[in-house]
């Protein structure tokens, strides 16, 4: 365990770790966690400070791997668990062929989740030697886990990620006030995110496991 540390020093020893890693194909790591957790802005940083050490990143998000809608016949939380994100995709044109005898390419997802613009279907190049980080939700689930060379898991309680999508909330504001982005968060990513965990055992599948309750006083816990 590594206790004691601050977010800073967290992250340049992770990006320490992870720029000796192989050279020979894109090294993939998942930045996985509760929603609201924290995974965008730390995936942010952490690949500034591994481009500060001398290797190329690059990066999608999940968020942007969506499956065409399709009418709810499930509860919620298992829909969310199988219906919205395209992890096959992911896999598919991202992971594997980033992986070993791959041809070093990507796709970005089907939709730019801040825009709403969709991708090109066309892959793109990725540098040999990049380190590839892909951030989000359900990262872990068996159909993709066994294609990280990386698996990095943020871990908090949901009642501390809530508070941070309400924070988060403000400066978007898609909800009318701070109790809206609560009760969405209890009806819809709490759920999720306990189902997720009894299905995927996402903290014991992790490589890296860090208590991110405390943005300021991370832990390394495995």
């Amino acid at each position: 365990m590594i206790a004691g540390v601050t977010r800073d020093d967290l992250i340049n020893f992770l990006a320490t770790r992870l720029v000796e890693a192989p050279r020979d194909r894109p090294f993939r790591v998942a930045i996985n966690g509760p929603v609201a957790v924290g995974k965008s802005h730390f995936t942010g940083d952490l690949c500034t400070c591994i481009e500060a050490l001398g290797r190329t990143t690059r990066t999608v998000s999940v968020d942007a791997f969506l499956q065409p809608r399709s009418k709810p016949t499930q509860p919620q939380h298992v829909y969310l668990y199988e219906k919205v994100l395209d992890l096959e995709l992911l896999r598919d044109r991202v992971l594997v062929p980033l992986g070993p005898g791959g041809e070093c390419s990507f796709v970005r997802g089907t939709i730019d989740r801040e825009s709403g613009q969709e991708f090109s279907v066309e892959s793109e190049r990725c540098p040999r030697d990049a380190i590839f980080i892909v951030d989000g939700v359900l990262l872990l689930r068996p159909i993709v886990c066994a294609y990280w060379d990386c698996r990095i898991y943020l871990d908090a309680p949901l009642d501390v990620a809530m508070e941070r999508a309400v924070e988060r909330d403000l400066k978007f504001r898609q909800f009318p006030d701070d109790e809206a982005v609560r009760a969405n968060y209890r009806a819809r990513f709490a759920p999720l995110h306990r189902h997720y965990e009894r299905l995927s055992d996402p903290t014991r599948n992790a490589d890296i496991l860090i208590d991110y309750s405390d943005l300021h006083m991370p832990r390394i816990l495995s």
